[in-house]
């Protein structure tokens, strides 16, 4: 991995291991290889942290506090919930150690979490207060935030996102938030592109539909029913947005709530209930281009379980949308054999979407399906 690609990296698609690999012991090594090479790597040490409660975060908090111009160099953090078996003192000190640290980071650019099986995403370290002290240290410099907080928090009049006017990617995931309602800013983050989002409750997109975000274009509630206060978020800036992730929710319809979709998502678990009706809209759409179906939490591999997930498929309708090019279904994959293909599902459910609309339908290995042999039971109709 070159300089660019370090600087740039944001780990948040790379696999679990990766982290391990930028965590202090490695850098230190890289630091002891050569004093020429110490010379180009020393630079950048600090540039890109990745820091785990205990030990790690501890002496970072302290070394950075005796040396603020180091701090000056930070421009990503990288952060590792507790793991599970971790004493639940680590998480307070963290908090704390956090502080410290947001409080010598003038430049720093972003700030994530690392995800895990083995980290406890509950178990958050970047409270309200670490919040406060970022957005004052660094809020015109971050660019992406992700942000956990657990219910009850008290926000208090909400001032602090005015800090930051550079702030272009946020994650928000936790609970309630208590704030005051009138003191709300509605010209806070006006960079804000992409929002990500898993609340279980509605105070964290109330205080986001009450704004402008003049920049967003991507919204993305990977699950229904971690979605509370979407319906409401989307009908206030749904008219933005051109990237929408989202599965089916109640009382709203996605596509004519966002008439400038270029590309919709449906997310890979915890998606809802499915519907043909979802996909329904009462507007021409010229701008939507493809659909992406990223189901996998179906309860067998057998055809009943696979029609009790996926059976609206042929029921869709899709005129409504002239511009649709291709859907994309994660779950499929195009038999081999004749035999197999008389048996299978998605085969009878891509040709009647070719057939009837023109769209292709692409399996999970981004195989477009062609049609060889007509199912019998397609024939029959």
């Amino acid at each position: 991995m070159g300089i660019p690609e370090l600087q740039d990296a944001t780990f948040t698609d790379r696999p679990m291991f990766m982290a391990s690999y930028f965590g202090s012991h490695y850098r230190r090594q890289l630091v002891f290889v050569c004093k020429k090479f110490s010379k180009i790597v020393l630079p950048l040490y600090y540039e890109n942290l990745v820091l785990s409660l205990g030990s790690d975060i501890i002496s970072s908090a302290r070394y950075l506090e005796r040396n603020p111009d180091v701090g000056k160099r930070v421009k990503s953090i990288y952060l590792r919930p507790s793991p599970r078996w971790e004493h639940k003192w680590h998480i307070v000190n963290g908090s704390s150690h956090l502080n410290t640290i947001l409080s010598v980071v003038p430049n720093l650019q972003r700030l994530f979490y690392f995800h895990g099986p083995d980290f406890d995403a509950g178990r958050e370290i970047l409270d309200w207060t670490a919040l406060t002290t970022l957005s004052s240290t660094a809020g015109s410099q971050l660019c992406d935030l992700e942000l956990r907080l657990s219910g009850g928090v008290r926000a208090g009049n909400l001032e602090q996102l005015t800090q930051f006017s550079a702030l272009k990617s946020i994650t928000f995931q936790g609970g309630g938030i208590s704030f005051d309602k009138e003191g709300i800013p509605k010209t806070a983050l006006p960079q804000l592109e992409s929002l990500t989002c898993r609340a279980t409750d509605n105070t964290f997109l109330s205080i986001l539909s009450a704004m402008d975000l003049p920049k967003l274009i991507a919204a993305h509630f990977p699950r229904a029913d971690e979605s509370v206060g979407a319906a409401t978020f989307l009908r206030k800036h749904g008219h933005q947005i051109l990237f929408l992730e989202a599965g089916f929710l109640p009382a709203i319809n996605c596509f004519d709530t966002c008439p400038n979709l270029v590309f919709f998502v449906l997310p890979e678990s915890h998606n809802g209930i499915p519907a043909a009706e979802f996909f329904f809209s009462t507007n021409k759409h010229h701008k939507l281009k493809a659909i992406y179906i990223n189901t996998t939490d179906v309860a067998s591999s057998t055809n009943k379980a696979l029609k009790q997930r996926f059976e609206y498929l042929g029921d869709l309708d899709l005129s409504n949308f002239p511009s649709l090019r291709r859907i994309r279904i994660a779950y499929a994959q195009w038999p081999a054999t004749e035999r197999e293909i008389e048996k299978n599902n998605f085969v009878e459910w891509a040709e009647y979407i070719k057939g009837t609309f023109g769209v292709d339908v692409i399996d999970g290995r981004d195989q477009t399906w062609v049609p060889r042999l007509k199912s019998k039971k397609r024939l029959r109709k």
